[in-house]
């Protein structure tokens, strides 16, 4: 008992999560005071129309980044021993990024009335999505950055860059909503991540310099372009159709049951989203860089199983504590408005838990650069969750989107595993 203690403590993927649960702690304390404060400050309504500007400016910006993060993240791990092609990978992916958050920040400004009516109904929050239209770029460089950082498995500087973004992103929110009330808060997600670009470049110098020498020597390569273009299309997609589902769903839900139960929504999916920290930002940094410098399918295979039998029992306890606390962490987290959510956990949590399996699998096509299979597969899950939900919600109300939540995840964790059984069996 004690040499498998010691054997699991040894494992990088528990040092990187020990490492990175210093800033994903840091980051659940934040989250839960902002959530309690905009709960108590804007409400359920406040809190659904925030959701709806973080869907949309997270689709434009995975477009004008190329949703190039994870590709940079893999292609300068694999290419970390080779400084040529290094260099002019980061130097032609760059350029295209530069290039393509202008165009979005262009359309961006130039439609911002248009937008504004479209997610709000109202001309309200055009200045909004101008603010926007100035910020993706710094946003876009930020994130090519933190990528960067990751592929070099730089984990250290990665969670301190984190814990900053945390915290300036949560101090800028409460001053502005404080001030400004919910248009505050709009503004404070369009511009903190770029904010945080200053202390990312003084921390990231050496990164920074060596961006800066590629980007002056190097000119674009269109075949580096393509590879990453190929590449990003599955995170492309994902994060493309992530955002629209829920927009989509949202909608319905306001519609058929009112802006409060959209906001009863979307509170229980933060307080997914805080739990589940640790292990949604866990995988990318230690998982995709490791699982894309595997050459051997007996050792990729390997990882991905011990990653498993680490995983998945710390999730199961997390879901079953946070299912007997509900109550206390409704109150504390949010407020008495959200109760109702209350009687919601158990298929989230179950829903959750598919989730977290379900990624450790769906990482081993995104490494693995198998685009076709993931494209298909993201398209079925979607597909399942935003139908199921419309269905749902119809016959059984809000629970039933809940449902449609925990039944979409648990066919979309089956289909990842027959992919991976297929596609790496060590008898094929």
């Amino acid at each position: 008992m004690k040499n498998l203690l010691k054997k699991v403590v040894g494992l990088d993927l528990v040092k990187v999560t020990g490492l990175n649960g210093i800033s994903t702690i840091i980051r659940v304390i934040m989250s839960f005071g902002l959530s309690k404060y905009l709960a108590v400050m804007i409400g359920p309504s406040g809190l659904a129309i925030i959701g709806q500007l973080t869907n949309v400016t997270q689709a434009m910006t995975t477009i004008g980044t190329l949703a190039s993060n994870n590709a940079v993240t893999k292609y300068s791990a694999e290419y970390l021993t080779d400084r040529q092609r290094y260099l002019a990978f980061i130097s032609s992916t760059l350029k295209a990024v530069l290039c393509m958050s202008a165009v979005v920040g262009l359309f961006s400004f130039v439609a911002s009335g248009w937008l504004s009516q479209k997610i709000f109904a109202t001309d309200t929050y055009a200045s909004i999505f101008k603010i926007f239209a100035f910020t993706i770029v710094l946003f876009a460089c930020n994130g090519f950055l933190l990528s960067l950082i990751n592929g070099k498995k730089l984990f250290r500087k990665y969670v301190i860059i984190n814990i900053v973004t945390s915290v300036v992103s949560t101090l800028l929110t409460f001053v502005l909503i404080w001030f400004y009330g919910i248009y505050g808060g709009l503004v404070s997600y369009v511009t903190a991540q770029s904010v945080v670009l200053l202390f990312t470049a003084y921390l990231a110098k050496s990164e920074l310099s060596e961006l800066l020498a590629a980007f002056t020597h190097y000119s674009i390569d269109k075949d580096v372009v393509k590879k990453v273009l190929l590449f990003s299309t599955m995170t492309l997609v994902s994060m493309l159709l992530s955002p629209a589902s829920k927009l989509w769903i949202r909608s319905e839900i306001i519609y058929d049951l009112g802006i409060d139960a959209a906001g009863i929504w979307e509170g229980i999916n933060k307080i997914s989203g805080l739990y589940l920290m640790l292990f949604t930002a866990t995988i990318p940094i230690y998982y995709l860089p490791r699982l894309s410098e595997i050459k051997s399918l007996t050792e990729f295979r390997a990882e991905v199983f011990t990653s498993l039998k680490v995983v998945l029992p710390v999730v199961m306890i997390s879901a079953l504590a946070i299912f007997v606390l509900r109550y206390y962490i409704i109150i504390i987290a949010l407020s008495n408005e959200f109760l109702p959510m209350k009687d919601l956990f158990l298929p989230q949590l179950i829903g959750d838990m598919l989730r977290v399996v379900s990624l450790l699998f769906v990482y081993t096509l995104i490494a693995k650069a198998k685009v076709k299979h993931y494209i298909v597969l993201e398209c079925i899950a979607v597909g399942v969750y935003v139908l199921l939900s419309i269905y749902g919600m119809r016959y059984y109300g809000l629970i039933g989107v809940i449902y449609a939540y925990a039944v979409s995840y648990g066919i979309y964790a089956l289909l990842a595993f027959l992919l991976f059984q297929n596609r790496f069996s060590t008898s094929s």
